[in-house]
């Protein structure tokens, strides 16, 4: 019983205020004594956002970022595998075919993202090193910077509790998501930054039918890349974002040195490193907001909406710059054959 109040006590300390509310109503209906003799939850909060199993889940991630036990506990979430395979680095002709193909968001999410741009980070296997994005745009031309030379940033997607991606607080799955928009403000900025956070939503299962031979070509069904953000979803895995950070990387001799590793969120450079000053996570939303057609202003940024790919490029023990990443663009332009996305 002490372990058990000891659970309720983190729950109440580190949720947000939307979910405080919610573990009060998971209390008083009494849902604490089903988790606290074993077995099944039974009673969740009816009428509530969040379905019966989503409800147990957020409750068991808690418990597992914690390290609290709850006795007898059971869910029904996927069991957790110790043989999930980690996504093999994509060859270079098929990057270059997804990169080259032309496609239709017309059907997906019922058109929601019809004629949006289509953010893609680069990575090597080995997440501890930074990875690169780059945004393509309606028109199947790959955003420029002003010196026309191709647009990027790095990025890095590695967990500070050096996780795999299928696990809590683990590194950002490979896959594809949805950007949906930004945070409503830039708070926890010592944390997250002095910038919105991007919202990445993964793909539903309802909706993963549309992505092979259609947003990834019918060649990558033999992949795995694309299907690691399908693990990590059934796992339980959530909130992931795209932000900067308050927080400082001093370690010279770190592989991603200036960038700050996360709890699964995807992180730009910020703050002052060798007397330059980073705000790439800004430079990301006018990028983002650019792409699709927005004036750059920081009451677009509600507004911006993109698809984002993540995957593995490569095996090599190096970051990814702009110029690896060049090569594989510029071979799929030179297919000649023209591509958009509509």
């Amino acid at each position: 019983m002490k372990v058990f109040c000891l659970f309720l006590c983190l729950l109440w300390t580190v949720a947000g205020k939307a979910d405080q509310v919610l573990i009060e109503d998971l209390l008083k209906q009494d849902f604490y004594e089903s988790l606290r003799v074993g077995g099944l939850p039974t009673n969740c909060v009816k009428e509530h956002a969040l379905e019966c199993d989503q409800q147990q889940r957020m409750i068991y991630l808690f418990a597992e970022r914690h390290s609290v036990s709850i006795p007898g506990w059971v869910m029904t979430a996927a069991p957790l595998k110790a043989d999930y395979p980690f996504p093999k680095a994509v060859p270079p002709s098929q990057v270059q075919e997804l990169l080259s193909r032309s496609v239709s968001h017309q059907h997906f999410y019922s058109g929601r993202y019809q004629a949006l741009p289509e953010a893609y980070v680069f990575c090597r296997t080995q997440r501890k090193y930074p990875c690169q994005i780059a945004i393509r745009q309606p028109n199947g031309q790959w955003l420029r910077s002003e010196d026309g030379g191709l647009w990027s940033l790095p990025i890095l997607g590695y967990s500070k509790k050096r996780k795999p991606y299928y696990k809590v607080d683990g590194n950002t799955p490979f896959g594809v998501y949805r950007i949906d928009g930004v945070m409503p403000e830039a708070n926890n900025r010592w944390v997250f930054g002095s910038f919105r956070r991007l919202i990445l939503n993964f793909v539903s299962p309802q909706n993963e039918g549309q992505l092979l031979g259609n947003l990834i070509p019918s060649s990558h069904e033999g992949l795995f890349w694309w299907q690691a953000t399908q693990v990590a979803r059934d796992q339980g895995r959530d909130l992931f974002r795209i932000h900067g950070t308050g927080l400082g990387h001093r370690n010279r001799r770190s592989s991603y040195y200036s960038f700050v590793s996360t709890r699964g969120c995807l992180t730009t450079r910020e703050g002052h490193y060798d007397g330059v000053r980073y705000r790439d996570q800004q430079i990301l939303l006018d990028a983002l907001m650019r792409a699709q057609g927005l004036n750059v202003e920081s009451a677009n940024e509600h507004f911006i909406r993109a698809l984002l790919f993540v995957l593995p490029i490569s095996e090599d023990d190096r970051a990814v710059e702009r110029e690896d990443i060049e090569g594989l663009i510029a071979e799929s332009m030179s297919s000649g054959y023209e591509s958009k996305v509509y």
